[in-house]
C-alpha cells in the first residue's frame, strides 16, 4: 500500500495550525516591535548623553546646559559626524556616525555655539 500525501496530518489540521500561528504572530509582534522601538530610543538617549558629556569635557569653560541639551548635543553631533564622514568617504548624507565621529561632531557644534555666545557663561 502506497503512502498517500496527507495521511499523517489532514488539511484541516494544517489550517488550524496556520491560523493559530498567525494569531500568535499578530498577538506578539506588536509588543516585540514596541519593545524594539523603546530600546532604540533609550539607546539614542544614553548615547547622546555620553557623547554630549565627552564633548562638554573637551571644550573649556562652563556650559550652561542641562541634561536635555546635553543629550540633544550628542545626538546632533552624531549626525554632524555622519555628514563629515559622508564628505570624506561617501555613503548617505543623512547618517549617524560612531563614537569618535559623534564626539567630533558634538565638539564642532559646541565650539560653534560657544563662538556665538550661546550655552557658555
Amino acid at each position: 500500500m502506497a503512502h498517500r500525501h496527507g495521511d499523517c496530518v489532514s488539511g484541516r489540521q494544517v489550517g488550524q495550525l496556520s491560523t493559530s500561528l498567525i494569531a500568535e504572530l499578530r498577538r506578539t509582534l506588536p509588543h516585540t516591535l514596541r519593545l524594539n522601538i523603546m530600546f532604540w530610543i533609550l539607546g539614542w538617549i544614553v548615547f547622546g548623553f555620553l557623547v554630549g558629556l565627552i564633548a562638554r569635557a573637551l571644550i573649556p569653560g562652563e556650559q550652561a546646559m542641562g541634561c536635555m541639551r546635553t543629550i540633544l548635543l550628542g545626538i546632533a553631533g552624531s549626525f554632524v559626524g555622519g555628514a563629515i564622514g559622508y564628505l570624506l568617504q561617501g555613503g548617505s548624507l543623512i547618517q549617524s556616525s560612531g563614537w569618535i565621529g559623534s564626539v567630533v561632531g558634538a565638539v564642532i557644534l559646541l565650539a560653534l555655539s560657544a563662538r556665538r555666545g550661546k550655552f557658555i557663561d
